[in-house]
């Protein structure tokens, strides 16, 4: 059983560069992503959204109060 391995040769290993700056290394190719792009700038902790627009609420079209949406009303239906 020991005959098998008889012929197995050590592995070399390439020597260790000595001088790491011989290698390049170019940047990755950039891949435009798909989607919405993002803002151009995070807004900060006391801004709320763009000056002189209203909000509007969000509000249930079943029941008609807020808080909740349709999928999660407990108003029965009818």
């Amino acid at each position: 059983m020991l005959k098998a391995y008889i012929l197995v040769e050590s592995c070399q290993r390439p020597p260790i560069r000595e001088n790491i700056d011989e290698l390049s290394c170019p940047p990755p190719s950039t891949k435009k992503k798909s989607g919405r792009p993002p803002t151009k700038r995070k807004r900060s902790v006391g801004e709320f959204g763009v000056p002189g627009s209203k909000s509007q609420s969000h509000k249930c079209s079943r029941c008609g109060t807020g808080g909740h949406n349709k999928s999660t009303c407990e108003r029965p239906i009818g």
